[in-house]
């Protein structure tokens, strides 16, 4: 059986880009919550911007940057989890915000991303 998905992320243009997985939440001894994170993983993913024109329509805000990111590699949003996974692409770091995830399916996850513009290299 052919894998529809994987053919067509195989004809995408991809790249290497480094995904920190979202492990837990610990309280420090100032009552503080600080999450952690899995050391960087290396994937495979094409990543688009999302064209301004359809920020409306997403309910997206015109003053950040948003990326689609494809994926044969498992990527959890927080609608999935306490919180999401974060992606680092090009010197930038993106916080996975909604997915259209079908990894369990047929190892595909589709992930809506936001630029975390507070974070310098």
């Amino acid at each position: 059986m052919i894998n529809v998905l994987q053919k067509a992320f195989s004809m995408l243009p991809h790249k290497t880009i480094y995904l920190k997985r979202f492990i837990r939440i610990e309280t420090d001894e100032n009552g503080l919550n600080n999450i952690i994170y899995s050391d960087p993983i290396a994937i495979d993913a094409n990543v688009q911007p999302v064209d301004t024109s359809v920020y409306n329509d997403l309910n997206l805000e015109f003053g950040k940057n948003y990326f689609y990111v494809h994926s044969l590699s498992e990527i959890r949003s927080l609608e999935e989890q306490e919180a999401s996974d974060i992606l680092f692409v090009d010197g930038k770091r993106l916080n996975v915000i909604s997915s259209a995830n079908w990894y369990k399916f047929n190892g595909w996850s589709a992930v809506l991303c936001v630029e975390d513009k507070t974070y310098e290299d």
